[in-house]
């Protein structure tokens, strides 16, 4: 009951890492907020939680919907503690001379500004009320990259420098944070990879090349997101914690 009181907002709670993190807060004590865009995901997510928990379908590159989804939480339950951000785009594997204005400017309206709005959102709640902790679901290809994903790379890249600076302005009352999770087999990590010529062939290929010998799950995630939001991580801050099997030391 590590998140008892607390009031939690998870974006990208439509299926993978953001309904494992949902889960796993509610499980940890934390009355939740969950949100996505895709709807018939989120009505399973919230199905699975208890009944005081809540849903909202918004697009979090839209900052209105964002803004208004905080108030709702706030009105809501009283108060918004938590911020676990996850929801994200991938991008089909293309050389970057073949990248047109819109897949850029989808991936970077998604990936940066949506993790801009709701951080910003959070955080006017939080310094309102006693504090709290956001925890931004990044990338390993926030600081690492692979050919061919060229957007995806920088959107992610600008989501990590934004908590990086966001911590050192929001400290000492509201902590923020991201988790690089390399690749993890959630329905977007497949389609991610299902632009590749022999998608299987290609995550044994990745699961060779990392330490653990192995694609990481969800729950490899959440148990460093629930570390993050509660109050045993009260002096981290700004940090890029990698979830990747050792990956990134290879």
């Amino acid at each position: 009951m590590r998140l008892a009181g607390k009031v939690a907002i998870v974006t990208g709670a439509a299926s993978g890492i953001g309904r494992g993190i949902a889960r796993r807060f509610a499980a940890e004590g934390a009355e939740v907020m969950v949100t996505d865009r895709d709807r018939d995901g989120l009505e399973e997510t919230l199905a699975s939680l208890d009944a005081g928990a809540r849903a909202e379908v918004i697009d979090v590159s839209q900052s209105r919907e964002v803004d208004a989804l905080v108030r709702q939480t706030v009105a809501h339950f009283g108060r918004c503690d938590v911020l676990s951000h996850n929801a994200g785009l991938d991008q089909p594997v293309m050389d970057a001379t073949e990248i047109d204005d819109e897949l850029w400017q989808r991936l970077l309206a998604t990936n940066a500004s949506g993790t801009f709005y709701t951080n910003r959102a959070a955080l006017r709640a939080m310094l309102a009320g006693d504090g709290g902790s956001i925890v931004n679901t990044v990338s390993d290809l926030g600081w690492v990259v692979v050919p061919g994903l060229a957007a995806y790379c920088a959107s992610k890249g600008a989501a990590l420098q934004l908590t990086r600076a966001l911590a050192t302005e929001a400290a000492p009352r509201v902590r923020v944070n991201a988790i690089c999770p390399t690749m993890v087999d959630t329905p977007m990590g497949r389609r991610s990879v299902s632009s590749r010529s022999d998608p299987e062939a290609y995550l044994k290929e990745i699961a060779a090349e990392i330490p653990m010998k192995r694609i990481a799950e969800v729950d490899d995630v959440v148990g460093a997101a629930v570390f993050l939001a509660s109050p045993e991580s009260s002096y981290i801050t700004g940090i890029a914690l990698p979830i990747d099997g050792g990956r990134t030391v290879v």
